[in-house]
């Protein structure tokens, strides 16, 4: 207030002795380690009107920021004529000294001058990079001197009108040597030594293919002999354009779970004929956020069972992610379903997850097979085993979840088809500040209850 805002320095400090004496109430402060803050809405009327500031504290806040604002402009308005100004400089007149690095390719001094003063321009786009100034003001000085360079009729080596791409080739220059890319970009000169696929890796590659090695394993194999990394696609673009013979190697060469995909015979499994005859399980991710009872956000993962002949969701619970025991979650919701339907259906269908091979849940999965309930074994990789649990939970979050408050989405590392919303960072960030409106533990489950039973409704509805 004092050195920016012109403030009497005298004035503030027998107004705060006043406040402090209850003689007056403008000039009301608190006083932190390293400052005296007052609140402005105290501040003297006589005070300000002198200084022609406002006293409502949103308009005085509005001033500064325009104010600062202001300043920056200045700042950025004479950062960018420094740097441009320096760039110029060292383009026209000091690149006497990079002349001489092209003596041999252009003997020429007209044709050689082009050469040192880009190299000198880089040079000092380097220099300026690691003495970090603002990258987008140094790629805009540059792309202004070419752009005058061309203007007066010269022709610039480095036509670099991308910022990312200008960039990625100063990191390039610094790695290999400027004189590499700027002799490269005027010549077309090839770089053999960027090349991953060589020579003899090609040759190699060819000579694999012909063994029946998956694509995988002749990527681990070019990895331990040449020490280079490539992808499947690389390997791929050498298996000659035969139908036959790719229809041969196609199901194989990807690895084991690929082949189990799309080999010859389709697996098969039976399909439920009737109501409550076969259900499938799986855990579900649900996308709120929740609060608990201390006031703390939590995450909640759930257990949905549902009838694969009606795809209506006859059993569920809910848990914690965060709990280490979820077969007991599990446990919960096999319990409703039976006691909701009322009998036990003739099989069901669970994935490879691991909690069910915990105590706990063997000792439920022998009880109910003594009742005649089977489990069929989930293959691995094969997804279609599953399609009904996978659509219906894809329909319940798209067209039930989705329409509610506090719906966060699927996070973006999700291999779920069907994820909704996909939200962005500053998205969750914005949501988080108002985490003590978030729903408790108990009304979320009332919640939960209350879109299981719209979700049924509305599958009901459609199958009539």
């Amino acid at each position: 207030m004092i050195a920016v805002l012109k403030f009497n320095k005298k004035t503030i400090q027998n107004g705060i002795i006043k406040n402090n004496n209850r003689e007056s109430n403008f000039w009301s402060y608190f006083v932190d380690i390293s400052a005296i803050f007052i609140n402005w809405a105290t501040a003297s009327p006589n005070s300000l009107n002198k200084l022609g500031l406002p006293q409502d504290p949103a308009e005085m806040l509005a001033l500064l920021k325009a104010n600062e604002e202001l300043m920056e402009e200045q700042f950025m308005s004479l950062t960018a004529k420094q740097i441009k100004s320096k760039l110029e400089d060292t383009y026209h007149h000091h690149y006497a000294h990079c002349l001489k690095e092209y003596i041999n390719d252009y003997p020429n001094v007209k044709e050689r001058r082009p050469y040192g003063q880009s190299h000198a321009l880089m040079e000092e786009v380097i220099k300026m990079k690691h003495e970090k100034w603002n990258r987008a003001m140094i790629y805009q000085a540059y792309w202004q001197i070419v752009l005058e360079e061309i203007i007066q009729g010269h022709d610039p080596i480095l036509q670099l009108g991308n910022a990312q791409y200008f960039w990625r080739v100063i990191k390039e220059a610094e790695k290999d040597g400027i004189k590499s890319k700027l002799v490269s970009a005027a010549k077309g000169v090839p770089r053999d030594y960027k090349r991953k696929l060589t020579g003899p890796i090609r040759a190699f590659i060819k000579e694999k293919l012909g063994t029946h090695l998956t694509y995988p394993a002749i990527v681990r194999l070019v990895e331990t002999k040449f020490k280079v990394k490539i992808d499947v696609s690389s390997v791929k673009k050498f298996i000659p354009n035969d139908p036959e013979l790719k229809n041969m190697v196609q199901y194989e060469r990807n690895g084991l779970s690929t082949s189990r995909m799309n080999s010859m015979p389709k697996l098969e499994r039976a399909l439920a004929s009737s109501p409550g005859e076969q259900y499938m399980a799986d855990f579900y991710d649900v996308q709120f956020y929740v609060r608990a009872l201390s006031g703390e956000p939590v995450i909640l993962i759930s257990f949905i069972i549902i009838d694969t002949f009606s795809l209506k969701i006859v059993g569920w619970a809910l848990g914690r992610k965060d709990n280490p025991e979820r077969e007991k979650i599990a446990l919960a919701g096999f319990r409703m379903a039976f006691y909701e339907v009322g009998w036990m259906p003739l099989c069901i269908l669970l994935d490879r997850d691991p909690y069910y091979r915990r105590p706990a849940f063997k000792r439920f999965k022998k009880k109910v097979m003594n009742q005649g309930v089977e489990f069929p074994p989930c293959p691995p990789g094969y997804a279609p085993f599953r399609a009904e649990m996978e659509t219906t939970l894809g329909s319940f979050q798209l067209k039930v979840c989705s329409e509610k408050d506090f719906f966060k989405g699927a996070d973006s590392r999700s291999r779920r088809h069907y994820k909704v919303g996909n939200p962005s960072q500053e998205f969750l960030n914005q949501m988080w500040i108002h985490k003590d409106k978030f729903p408790t533990e108990e009304d979320f489950r009332k919640q939960f209850s209350e879109m299981i039973i719209e979700k049924n409704t509305n599958f009901h509805e459609s199958a009539a």
